[in-house]
């Protein structure tokens, strides 16, 4: 049952600070979902978690008519089973990215009234939340799209390895998708799992 404090809203004149505070979850899901502009490889795809279809929706519009690097920005079509809503902002990968990142989640705290220290992410299909700090993004998140693709294939590559001699030894598999529980809800919602 959703809080009446946290009624969705809309925003009619534009995004001003604090028009989203406590209406974003401190997260962002980095290159954990499918780029629909491009290849995934050549597209970094951040997501957001909102509080409400209206709110997410202005995020949306404030990430996407304030950066002209952000390929696309879009509203989840459905609500995880929490009631929130999933913003996806699409960015060129590239060895700005990070700047990007940063950037983007600097003017995000005007409207949430947030902290970056407060903030941090997940990568790919790992859910281990990490601060968000510039060291820890270039640690982490790959910006070369060549490098994205050899390290992507790679890991899955051993993933199976690793799958199938689980498999010969009679010991459980473990799902190779994706293992974000707040992914996989919306994946439920949707029909997709």
């Amino acid at each position: 049952m959703r809080n009446n404090l946290l009624t969705p809203f809309t925003l009619s004149e534009g995004a001003e600070m604090g028009d989203l505070a406590r209406l974003v979850l401190p997260v962002m899901n980095i290159d954990e979902f499918r780029s629909k502009m491009g290849d995934d490889k050549d597209v970094i795809v951040v997501g957001f978690t909102v509080m409400g279809k209206a709110p997410a929706t202005d995020l949306s519009n404030f990430l996407e008519k304030s950066y002209d690097w952000i390929l696309d920005a879009d509203v989840s079509s459905g609500e995880t089973s929490d009631g929130n809503f999933c913003v996806f902002a699409e960015m060129q990968r590239s060895k700005e990215a990070i700047s990007q990142i940063l950037s983007m989640l600097s003017d995000m705290m005007n409207l949430t009234s947030q902290k970056v220290e407060d903030w941090s992410f997940t990568y790919l299909n790992h859910p281990k939340k990490i601060p968000v700090t510039r060291e820890n993004l270039e640690a982490t998140v790959i910006t070369s799209p060549q490098e994205y693709e050899i390290k992507t294939s790679n890991h899955m590559n051993e993933a199976v390895a690793l799958n199938n001699l689980r498999a010969a030894a009679g010991v459980k598999t473990i799902p190779l998708g994706i293992v974000n529980p707040q992914i996989l809800s919306m994946q439920r919602s949707a029909g997709i799992k």
